[in-house]
């Protein structure tokens, strides 16, 4: 832990920009003790709070675009690899793609906020008609 705090000691808001994304695009590092000491560091400025706000967000979408487009470029093959890495590979794709085929869109939106599907939405390939 006191790797997270020396590193976020001396880079700050790119220590939360380069935590959010890691994770967001998958890797298992957690972006929770980042955003945490930025949320103690805004208690004493309200101006660094609101950039780590920004920041995080930015990351986060930044790693969902790459993912989108990876999903869009390469689709099925993307979704599979992803599921290849989870605790059940064999009915991983199955659901997701019942999981869109029911809901599409409004999948995307509540993505976020379900684990392990915040990892599968963005590469979905989603058809715009």
């Amino acid at each position: 832990m006191n790797q997270f705090v020396d590193l976020f000691a001396e880079h700050g808001l790119l220590a939360v920009f380069l935590g959010v994304f890691i994770e967001q695009v998958g890797a298992p590092i957690p972006a929770f003790p980042f955003l945490l000491l930025a949320g103690m560091d805004g208690i004493d400025d309200g101006a660094f709070a609101l950039l780590a706000l920004v920041v995080a967000a930015v990351a986060s979408m930044l790693a969902d675009l790459v993912w989108f487009w990876a999903g869009r470029r390469h689709g099925q093959r993307v979704l599979s690899l992803l599921c290849k890495i989870s605790i059940s590979p064999d009915s991983c794709v199955r659901q997701s793609e019942l999981s869109f085929a029911r809901r599409g869109v409004a999948t995307l939106v509540i993505s976020k906020f379900v684990p392990g599907l915040s990892t599968l939405a963005p590469p979905w390939p989603v058809r715009w008609a």
